[in-house]
This record gives structure tokens, C-alpha cells and sequence, in this order.
């Protein structure tokens, strides 16, 4: 069962493991808890996206607000953080994804969880998979192990070190 919130993290422009920081430090002056960070890694950009190569990872983190307040702070952070329109395929200095809410299943204009497109993106499979491979996907009956091995797709490149 899963009883967190998990939050992609990704990086395209700037120092993006600066970027990471500015988000964790971000996360402790907003409240929230940080529990775990999966393996980093470098990913093409998918989508359209323009720019470098992504550094990419996911964030565990602790449910303290309610989901909506947690999704306007992860907005927040990427506004302070100067990436302000995810839509127009610019590159990134912070996008910041809400994947899951513990086993929510939700789907409204604002926002749909478990996050759409987890399932086609190995830059998140991945790193979801350093830290839950064997929980189920809510909403589904398949392991995120098993929907890793599924993927087609093929961005990510390779671990980075930290």
C-alpha cells in the first residue's frame, strides 16, 4: 500500500543539480517532509520539450497538507525557480510532476492522479522503481516493476552520480 506523495522532479536548463537543491531546500521552507530521493538520472528530453539533457528523479514525500494545497506549493516552487509556462516546450529550470498520492485515484480539471502518463515515461518508471518496484499502481492490478519492463520508451541514458 502505498502511503506517500511521490513527485517527479525534472531539469533541463541552468545547473540542474543546483536545481535539485533549490527544490529540496524549497520543499523544508514550505513544509514539506522529504522522505527519499530515488537514483538521478540523465534523461533526452520527451515531448516536444527543447534544451539539454534532463537530469531527472523522484521525490518521497510526507502528506502533511491536503492534496490540492500540496499541488499549489509544487506550482509555487517551480514559479520561484523561473520555469513559467510547462506547456510551450521551452526547456526547464524545475518542472515538478505530482505522480501519486498514496493509492488516490482522481481525475479533475486541475489535476488527474495517479499522474497520466507515468506509464509511457521510463524517466519516471525508473526512479519510481529505486523506490517502490513492488508496489501496485493505483487504479491498475500491475507493479511498477512490471510497467518499467513494459515501457517503450527509452530516454533515460544513465545513472549520474552524486
Amino acid at each position: 500500500m502505498i502511503n506517500y506523495a511521490y513527485v517527479a522532479f525534472g531539469s533541463n536548463e541552468g545547473d540542474r543539480i543546483k536545481n535539485l537543491a533549490e527544490v529540496m531546500k524549497e520543499f523544508g521552507q514550505r513544509g514539506i517532509h522529504l522522505r527519499r530521493m530515488a537514483k538521478l538520472y540523465a534523461s533526452k528530453p520527451a515531448e516536444s520539450v527543447a534544451g539539454e539533457i534532463f537530469l531527472n528523479t523522484v521525490l518521497e514525500c510526507g502528506k502533511s497538507a491536503s492534496i490540492e494545497t500540496f499541488f499549489e506549493v509544487l506550482q509555487r516552487i517551480e514559479l520561484s525557480l523561473g520555469s513559467l509556462n510547462k506547456k510551450n516546450g521551452a526547456s526547464r529550470t524545475c518542472d515538478l510532476d505530482l505522480l501519486l498520492w498514496g493509492n488516490l485515484t482522481s481525475d479533475s480539471i486541475d489535476l488527474t492522479i495517479p499522474h497520466p502518463r507515468i506509464a509511457q515515461r521510463d524517466f519516471v518508471l525508473r526512479p519510481l522503481c529505486d523506490l517502490i518496484p513492488d508496489e501496485i499502481m493505483p487504479g491498475t492490478m500491475k507493479r511498477f516493476s512490471e510497467l518499467l519492463a513494459e515501457c517503450k520508451t527509452e530516454f533515460v541514458l544513465r545513472v549520474v552520480e552524486r
